[in-house]
C-alpha cells in the first residue's frame, strides 16, 4: 500500500549529504561498493568533510552488485533518526522522540573542489541545490534538486551504502533543461533509517520524491548498480508513472549461493569511530575496487561520506542493510524484469559487473527490446572514473527517446 505522506520545505544548500555508515574489512560483496576498506589505506591524501548544510556526500557500493558505500568500522548507532529525519516528521506529526544533536552545523567551512578539477566539475558544483524533504511510510527521505520547477524530470538513484552526492557532479549537468532529483534512498545519506527495509519501500520512496518535486509529466529514472535494482522494480511496479529508465551496471542474476554464504558480520568488521576526518578518509575506498578513479570526484564524494559524532566521524550508511539484504542482493530485482513495459536501457561497465553473459540474459528478460551500452574503460562506478563518458551515454539515450518511437516487448 503506497503512503506518500506530506511534502517538507525545500530550502537552498550549497549541498547536501548522504548517509553511508559502515565498514566492510575489504571484502567484496554484492551490497555495497564504496570506499571503505579498513585493511589498507589509500596512497592518495583525501580530506573528508562532515555533514552539514553545504556539505556533498559519496556513493559507492560494496563488492558484487550494489555501488555507494562506504565500508569503514564504526560503532554500532542507534536506530534514531538524523536530526532533518526527525524535524519534517515531527512536523507532520510522523515522529515525536527527541534527537540529540550530534555536532552544530555552524563553523563548517564550505567544500571547494581540489584546485586542479576541470572547469566542467566546478561548473556541476557550482549549480544550485535544494533539499526536497517528503516522509514515506513513516521515515523522512531526501533529495536534492536543481534545474528550474516545472520542467521535465529526472531521478537519480544511487548504490548500496551511497548517497544522492554520488551523482551530483553528472545530474547537474542536466540542470538546464530538466528538474532533477537525486535521492537519498532510506538508511542512506540525510534521509531517516528503518527497521526493515525493502526494495518495494525503495521505489515507493523514488516515486514519492518524483511527486514532491515539481517536475512536468513522469520522469526519466537512471539507477546505480543497487540503485539499478531500485530503478527496474519502480519502472515494473510503476510504469504508467515512469516515462523511462536507465540501469548502470547492476547484475540481475539469480542468487548466488557463495554470495549468501559470506559472513556478514566479519565483512563489516568492527564498528569504530574515527578520531579524525582525515584518519577516516585514509580508509576510505571502493568495494570492488577500481583501477583508476578521478581524484577531484573522489574528493568530492569522500568529503560528503562521514558525519561528526562525539568522538570522531562516523560513516553515514545504515550497517542493517546488508545484514538483510546481504544473501541475496542480486536477485531481488529478478521477478521485475519480464514486468517492465516502459523504455528502458542498460549501461555496462566494461570492466564492471555486468558481464557480457549476464547482459544478455537481462536483454532477454526485457523482451529483448532493451539496448545494452558498454561505457568503455569505465569501472563498476563510472561517475568515478568516466563520468563524462556516461553523460555522453545518458544525453545520447534521452535525446534518441525524445525523437524515436519505443520497440515494444511482444506478447506471449
Amino acid at each position: 500500500m503506497r503512503r506518500y505522506i506530506g511534502v517538507g520545505r525545500m530550502r537552498r544548500t550549497a549541498g547536501a549529504s548522504s548517509n553511508p555508515q559502515d565498514h566492510y574489512g575489504g571484502v567484496s560483496h554484492p551490497l555495497c561498493a564504496m570506499y571503505a576498506v579498513e585493511r589498507q589505506t589509500s596512497s592518495r591524501n583525501f580530506r573528508v568533510m562532515p555533514w552539514d548544510r553545504t556539505g556533498h556526500t559519496p556513493q559507492f557500493g560494496i563488492g558484487s552488485s550494489l555501488s555507494g558505500v562506504v565500508c569503514a568500522t564504526m560503532p554500532m548507532r542507534s536506530r534514531s533518526p538524523s536530526r532533518r529525519a526527525a524535524r519534517i516528521m515531527h512536523r507532520q506529526g510522523l515522529y515525536s522522540v527527541r534527537v540529540p544533536p550530534m555536532c552544530s552545523d555552524l563553523g563548517m567551512e564550505e567544500h571547494r573542489p581540489l584546485t586542479h578539477a576541470p572547469e566542467w566539475f566546478r561548473r556541476a558544483l557550482a549549480v544550485r541545490q535544494d533539499d526536497v524533504e517528503v516522509a514515506v511510510d513513516g521515515c523522512a527521505i531526501h533529495a536534492l534538486a536543481c534545474g528550474r520547477p516545472g520542467e521535465r524530470g529526472l531521478v537519480f538513484v544511487h548504490g548500496g551504502g551511497a548517497h544522492a552526492h554520488w551523482w551530483t557532479h553528472v545530474a547537474a549537468r542536466f540542470s538546464d533543461e530538466f528538474r532533477v532529483l537525486c535521492i537519498d534512498l532510506s538508511g542512506h545519506g540525510d534521509s531517516g533509517h528503518r527497521d526493515r527495509y525493502s526494495l518495494e519501500l525503495w521505489t515507493e520512496e523514488v516515486m514519492a520524491v518524483a511527486a514532491a518535486g515539481q517536475i512536468a509529466g513522469a520522469p526519466v529514472i537512471v539507477g546505480h548498480s543497487m540503485g539499478g535494482f531500485v530503478t527496474i522494480a519502480t519502472a515494473a511496479r510503476h510504469g504508467d508513472q515512469v516515462s523511462g529508465a536507465i540501469v548502470c551496471d547492476s547484475p540481475v542474476t539469480e542468487p548466488d549461493p557463495e554470495i549468501g554464504a559470506y559472513r556478514l558480520r566479519e565483512a563489516f568488521g568492527r564498528p569504530r569511530v574515527y578520531p579524525t576526518e582525515e584518519e577516516a578518509v585514509q580508509h576510505f575506498r571502493t568495494v570492488p575496487a577500481q583501477e583508476h578513479y578521478l581524484d577531484y570526484v573522489i574528493d568530492h564524494v569522500a568529503r560528503r561520506s562521514l558525519r561528526p559524532v562525539a568522538g570522531g566521524w562516523q560513516w553515514k550508511f545504515d550497517r542493517e542493510i546488508f545484514a538483510q539484504f546481504g544473501g541475496g542482493i542480486r536477485g531481488i530485482a529478478l521477478p521485475y524484469l519480464s514486468r517492465v513495459v516502459c523504455r528502458l536501457a542498460l549501461l555496462r561497465s566494461e570492466h564492471g559487473l555486468v558481464t557480457a553473459d549476464i547482459g544478455r540474459s537481462m536483454y532477454d528478460e526485457l523482451g529483448r527490446v532493451t539496448p545494452v551500452v558498454e561505457i568503455p574503460e569505465a569501472g563498476h562506478h563510472a561517475m568515478l572514473d568516466q563520468p563524462l563518458i556516461l553523460l555522453t551515454a545518458l544525453r545520447a539515450l534521452l535525446a534518441d527517446w525524445d525523437h524515436s518511437e519505443p520497440h515494444r516487448r511482444q506478447p506471449g
